[in-house]
């Protein structure tokens, strides 16, 4: 009997969102996932340049609607271009252009975000709120 809860929470950590690419551009596979954590998750990415140092990139409470994915190449407006955001907050990066392939992330039918790589961190952009 024991053996049946273990298995259903086994089956419900296999299912937490992974997706790889070339995030970084530097041609070499990256590996971004979300984990579980002492508290709550994290996505985090493993970069191929780097695969003993994860990077977190941001926390989570519940990924049950958190999809990942690559984005497409092209210039968009962000979030706080579009005018979503607190009133009287000002806008430091209206729009963003993405070589294509970068870690495309978010929430189902609420928000989506991208990784853009600047050096030696990513940058997370939310496209729409």
């Amino acid at each position: 009997m024991p053996m049946i809860p273990f298995l259903a929470l086994s089956l419900s950590l296999a299912s937490l969102p992974s997706v790889t690419g070339d995030f970084d551009h530097d041609g070499k596979r990256d590996t971004a996932q979300v984990v579980k954590a002492t508290e709550g998750y994290r996505l985090m990415i493993r970069r191929g340049a780097a695969l003993g140092k994860p990077l977190v990139l941001m926390s989570l409470t519940d990924p049950a609607n958190f999809y990942l994915g690559t984005a497409q190449g092209g210039d968009f407006a962000t979030a706080c271009g579009k005018g979503y955001g607190a009133n009287g907050t000002r806008c430091d990066r209206p729009r963003v252009s993405l070589k294509g392939n970068e870690l495309a992330f978010g929430f189902r039918e609420a928000s989506d975000g991208v990784a853009i790589w600047k050096g030696n961190r990513f940058d997370l952009v939310w496209l729409t709120d």
